[in-house]
């Protein structure tokens, strides 16, 4: 498991035990090349936005890599078997308003932007020979662009359709840039968010889903790519959820992490 100390700007590299519930003792450790500061080739890592598993490495050194992005567009690339230090710097920063997330989609780079150009932006970078040597391209064009400057995340799906997730908790859906409908259904009765911090969309076919994190709530809600709600999931102590900040799941492990403060809680995913 990988987890991004946004506050100290550092990644962990943590070892889980075989059935995913629990930390394999004094494993943590943090990964040099990603941390403020950390030196790779001639580049030198800033402030971290967001970390990504890249399993398509068109654009990179190879694939199967951990990347981090740091907010001047320093791309650090790690593997723990290949011991993967590829780096570069994507070009067109200096529109980056405030970056704060990315994902990959078929060696393609998107960088989440909610500042950009007064409404926001996905800044999109196609790879090119094991790199992004190109300026990005605007996800959303023409006079018709959404207003996504209260997003908090996102995620694409297999498809290449981009989920947005805004700080009211709406999630908005796009193809090519385009909206495509999204709303939620089936949600049990006082089951509602009007707040949202984080997202993990899940592709795994098995049990494609999003996972949405709703800190004022305490709640960590689970929904079909279509919104239709699977359930939530609910602290017994609820101080334990106070900080909500992200989460991730693990289909084949039936595990689900909620990162909250400086804690990553693990628990089993309800069928």
């Amino acid at each position: 498991m990988y987890v991004l100390d946004d506050r100290n700007d550092l990644v962990y590299r943590i070892t889980l035990t075989d059935d995913g519930l629990n930390m394999v003792p004094n494993s943590r450790q943090v990964i040099p090349t990603m941390r403020r500061g950390g030196a790779v080739n001639e580049y030198v890592m800033g402030d971290l936005i967001d970390i990504a598993w890249a399993t398509d490495g068109s654009g990179l050194s190879q694939g199967n890599v951990l990347v981090a992005l740091d907010a001047e567009g320093v791309l650090v690339e790690y593997s723990p078997t290949f011991l993967a230090r590829g780096a570069q710097r994507l070009l067109g920063t200096e529109n980056w308003v405030s970056p704060i997330a990315m994902t990959f989609w078929e060696g393609r780079l998107y960088v989440l932007d909610p500042g950009a150009g007064g409404r926001g932006q996905i800044w999109r970078y196609e790879p090119s020979g094991g790199s992004y040597s190109a300026a990005p391209v605007e996800y959303f064009t023409g006079q018709t662009r959404p207003n996504i400057t209260n997003a908090v995340d996102f995620g694409i799906d297999d498809r290449g359709d981009v989920y947005l997730l805004l700080s009211n908790g709406v999630v908005a859906k796009y193809r090519g840039g385009e909206p495509l409908n999204f709303g939620y259904t089936a949600f049990p009765d006082g089951q509602v968010f009007d707040s949202a911090q984080a997202m993990f969309l899940n592709n795994d076919p098995v049990a494609p889903g999003i996972y949405m994190v709703s800190r004022d709530t305490r709640t960590i809600f689970e929904t079909s790519l279509a919104g239709t709600f699977f359930n939530s999931y609910r602290a017994y102590d609820e101080d334990l959820f106070a900080s909500l900040t992200g989460v991730v799941a693990d289909t084949g492990q039936g595990v689900i992490y909620a990162l909250s403060g400086n804690s990553v809680l693990a628990f089993a995913r309800t069928q």
